[in-house]
């Protein structure tokens, strides 16, 4: 009877055991994707385009995107860096926002999306690339400027022709705009993602 239950004993402790590895494994294996994606989606804005933002902004520009044009392939996460620059005499509130506008083949120069002929043109963009789509707010006091960083991550593989569609460039529109509700220093600013 104690030799049944010892095997008893031994097995529960083996299932055990096995489960707890089982799960150890699975979470090595979260943990190797988070740190993938962390270092191919980076949130911070480098070094020299912050020197090319600063440099901007001090000779008189109130809003700054000095790099607006990256490449990369599918599933790749790009960093655009943005600045802005209060002049308004108080410490104001600014929105940005960030739209996706067309996308063209670069072989033949050929828009094959559109959002201005085709109000729905954007929606597969907006429900598969990554990217923030609502407005931002960010308070700025008068005479500080601020870098913000603009991700965009290039939708994922999938059979649908549009987000396959490589060879490509995809434009977005950056807008920015004052308390007052209109752009900020009179431009509509456009980043472009090259998709290789």
């Amino acid at each position: 009877m104690r030799q049944k239950k010892a095997i008893e004993l031994s097995m529960n402790f083996l299932v055990v055991i096995i489960i707890g590895i089982i799960v150890f494994a699975g979470s090595l294996a979260l943990v190797k994707k988070f740190f993938f994606y962390a270092n191919k989606y980076q949130d911070q804005i480098d070094k020299d385009t912050q020197a090319e933002i600063e440099k901007l902004l001090e000779n008189g520009e109130r809003v700054a995107i000095p790099i607006d044009k990256k490449s990369g392939k599918i599933g790749d996460g790009l960093v655009f860096g943005l600045g802005i620059y209060n002049v308004l005499r108080s410490g104001d509130q600014f929105n940005v926002s960030v739209r996706f506008k067309r996308a063209y083949d670069i072989g033949d120069n050929s828009f094959f999306i559109d959002t201005s002929t085709d109000a729905n043109g954007g929606d597969y963009i907006d429900s598969n690339w990554h990217f923030f789509k609502d407005p931002l707010t960010y308070k700025i006091e008068n005479n500080e400027y601020l870098l913000i960083p603009i991700k965009i991550l290039i939708g994922a593989n999938s059979d649908d022709e549009l987000i396959t569609h490589t060879n490509a460039v995809y434009i977005f529109d950056v807008n920015v705009t004052a308390p007052n509700g209109e752009l900020y220093d009179g431009k509509i600013h456009k980043i472009y993602v090259e998709v290789e």
